[in-house]
């Protein structure tokens, strides 16, 4: 078997999207915070943190009046207080996680149960949990063989009355 390596690497369009959204408004507006890490690259949060760029945990901790959303996205909650204290937001939300909460948004408006295959305490899928509203669950991706599989699934995804 012959291994070949690859000549460079890069990111994917949200995260380049999403890091190029933060420089420039750095550059243009000073320092800000992003509201956890702006992607899964310490070797980036560590260079972002040298043009200005500092990572809060959590709402709480913001010190200036800009903050920049992740390339995750946030659920409305996250959103609305946001708004509700005044900050101005740079989204850098990758477009293709915004589509995935539009539509979970959209299914779950129209009384459909949303079922996102993932971690439920990633920040990306607690949004568009978030944007589906009460009728969503998460759940760890596992093989799904035939329709009782599904259905087993979300019996136990499903809140019990």
């Amino acid at each position: 078997m012959e291994i070949e390596r690859a000549s460079e690497m890069g990111f994917c369009f949200g995260v380049r999207r999403a890091i190029d959204l933060v420089e420039r408004a750095t550059r243009e507006r000073g320092p800000l915070q992003t509201l956890g890490p702006l992607v899964h690259n310490r070797q980036v949060v560590d260079r972002l943190a040298l043009c200005g760029v500092s990572v809060a945990a959590s709402l709480d901790e913001i010190q200036g009046e800009i903050v920049a959303i992740t390339s995750h996205g946030v659920g409305p909650e996250v959103m609305e207080e946001v708004h509700s204290r005044g900050l101005e937001v740079i989204d850098a939300t990758c477009p293709f996680v915004r589509k995935a909460q539009v539509v979970a948004q959209r299914l779950g408006k129209a009384g459909f149960w949303v079922l996102v295959f993932g971690d439920a305490a990633h920040r990306e899928v607690r949004g568009v949990l978030g944007w589906a509203g009460e009728k969503a669950s998460a759940s760890s991706v596992r093989p799904l063989r035939t329709s009782s599989d599904l259905l087993n699934l979300w019996h136990r995804s499903s809140p019990t009355d």
